[in-house]
């Protein structure tokens, strides 16, 4: 079975204009139409901003389709995706083994190439009598049915994935072993970034991978592991 490793998608975007054409497809139309049929106070609502980001939103979708798009792995500049060095991994790999999960592009190859947006699962947009979530549910397990997945991304993308049709390992790291306390948002992206870069480097998703990596005094827990669970801790923070 093909292995993907999966992300959450990063707010932080390099807002530079490229040359190629954008990835756009039927989901991404209908949300870009509509939010542009929605006025600022809206659009406001929706997003949780006042209207000079409203104003900005909507600038967005309006260049949406424009033909100024850049790769999503330069696209994104997110925490995770500055331990990602793409001009060291071989463009290919990526494209086969690792998936970027948009709420307004599905799910997405490094190098397909994208327009900046904001938008995410948690915004209160509906496509008709539809939720933004349930909208692209099917286009999602289309397009990761039949792989095994590495989850490195946040519950918030990762809920999309259908676990009962994938096999699905989660990636956890814990700041204290003991009491399973999670690591700091902070830290959980540079780890799920620096993770995914070591595997995308040496293309090897064995189970020795992952033991070998270790990073910011994380490493691999054996006895907290399980099949569809990989556990990292830093044994020297734990009480």
């Amino acid at each position: 079975m093909k292995e993907i490793i999966i992300l959450s998608p990063a707010k932080e975007m390099d807002m530079t204009v490229g040359q190629e054409r954008p990835l756009v497809n039927a989901y991404s139309n209908h949300v870009r139409s509509t939010l542009l049929e929605m006025n600022l106070e809206q659009i406001g609502q929706i997003f949780k901003i006042k209207a000079d980001k409203a104003q900005q939103v909507v600038a967005c979708y309006q260049r949406l389709l424009d033909d100024y798009a850049k790769p999503a792995k330069a696209t994104y500049q997110g925490l995770a995706f500055r331990q990602l060095h793409f001009d060291q991994l071989d463009s290919e790999f990526c494209d086969q083994h690792l998936r970027i999960l948009s709420a307004l592009y599905g799910p997405l190859k490094p190098s397909q190439a994208i327009n900046p947006y904001r938008l995410d699962f948690n915004c209160r947009l509906n496509l008709g009598d539809t939720s933004l979530r349930q909208a692209w549910l099917d286009n999602y397990h289309d397009q990761l049915q039949g792989y095994r997945i590495f989850n490195l991304a946040s519950q918030e993308f990762a809920n999309l994935v259908n676990r009962q049709e994938n096999e699905v390992i989660d990636i956890v790291f814990l700041r204290d072993a003991r009491t399973q306390k999670a690591a700091p948002s902070a830290t959980a992206k540079k780890l799920r970034g620096q993770l995914a870069n070591y595997l995308l480097l040496y293309q090897d998703f064995s189970l020795a991978s992952f033991k070998d990596f270790t990073s910011l005094g994380y490493t691999y827990q054996p006895e907290l592991s399980k099949k569809q669970k990989l556990v990292y801790a830093n044994l020297e923070l734990s009480d």
